[in-house]
């Protein structure tokens, strides 16, 4: 594990990828995924916030926003375990726990190098 900015600005293209799969390619992400969704609609929707939060990851890696690397270690922690619990309540199916997997492992890499205090 390199820095934290190094973290947040490799979250931040995983985010713009996956917000462009979705606007642009939402039944074949889906389908790969094993999602049952008859109507990706709603995904497109979704890519669009997400294109937009990956933006501020980039911006917040490129200002070296220090702040902003404390405060989404523990809003994409609340991103996992929140997805833990929707397939539990089985809200989602199951492969949804990747993508909080993917969040959770991305806010363990920044919590790891802010405690090394490599910014």
């Amino acid at each position: 594990m390199k820095n934290a900015t190094l973290s947040i600005q490799v979250f931040g293209i995983y985010l713009l990828a996956l917000s462009l799969a979705l606007i642009l390619l939402p039944s074949e992400l889906l389908s790969f995924l094993k999602f049952s969704v008859s109507d990706p609609t709603w995904f497109r929707v979704l890519g669009i916030p997400l294109f937009v939060i990956g933006l501020h990851y980039q911006y917040a890696a490129f200002q070296g926003d220090v702040m902003f690397f404390h405060v989404t270690t523990i809003a994409r922690l609340i991103v996992c375990l929140l997805f833990i619990t929707f397939v539990l309540l089985r809200w989602l199916e199951p492969q949804a726990v990747l993508f909080g997997i993917t969040d959770a492992f991305g806010a363990i890499w920044t919590w790891w190098a802010l405690k090394k205090g490599q910014v």
